[in-house]
């Protein structure tokens, strides 16, 4: 099993991979990268309070150094291991991103429930459901607002939903 890689050795690895598609010298990469890495994601997973995300973070760094090999020559300035913990830091960061981003709008639908529904009670799952439901929405939006507007337009139109400003009104309901 491989410990420690000389950047020499990992230049010629890497090249062996990218080159020739060599499946041993990815394995001898994945192997000492991974050992490396491998308590950093942990303790990084951990400290953000996402125990259970940190092996699917390692498998998604993996899959996402295969595809950069697949579409071009990885650009390492330092090493593999360096450059691995790198997409696996921000995979990370963008699932604790995504969880407080989240947190806050269930917090935010509880405080509505709460205002809206004075002496009626409503369940954690309805609040939890409304909050997921706005989440989508709000990634809708993100993902509308990057298309051409033709793009957009005929989508809408399709799904049988208008984008007014920053929100999506569907036109059925008014």
């Amino acid at each position: 099993m491989v410990h420690e890689m000389d950047r020499h050795r990992e230049i010629i690895l890497i090249s062996r991979w990218e080159r020739f598609g060599d499946n041993d010298a990815k394995r001898e990469l994945w192997e000492c990268v991974q050992l490396q890495i491998n308590g950093q994601v942990r303790g990084l997973a951990k400290r953000l309070g996402l125990n259970d995300e940190y092996e699917d973070v390692l498998q998604d760094t993996f899959l996402e150094l295969e595809q950069k090999v697949q579409t071009g020559p990885l650009k390492i300035r330092r090493s593999l291991s360096a450059f691995a913990w790198g997409i696996a830091r921000n995979k990370l960061l963008e699932i604790d991103k995504r969880r407080k981003r989240l947190q806050k709008v269930v917090d935010r639908c509880r405080e509505d429930a709460a205002v809206s529904e004075a002496g009626t009670t409503t369940g954690d799952d309805s609040i939890v459901k409304e909050a997921v439901r706005k989440e989508a929405v709000a990634q809708l939006i993100a993902a509308l607002s990057k298309l051409p507007e033709r793009q957009r337009s005929v989508f809408c139109h399709r799904v049988g939903i208008a984008l007014c400003d920053t929100t999506l009104v569907d036109p059925n309901v008014a």
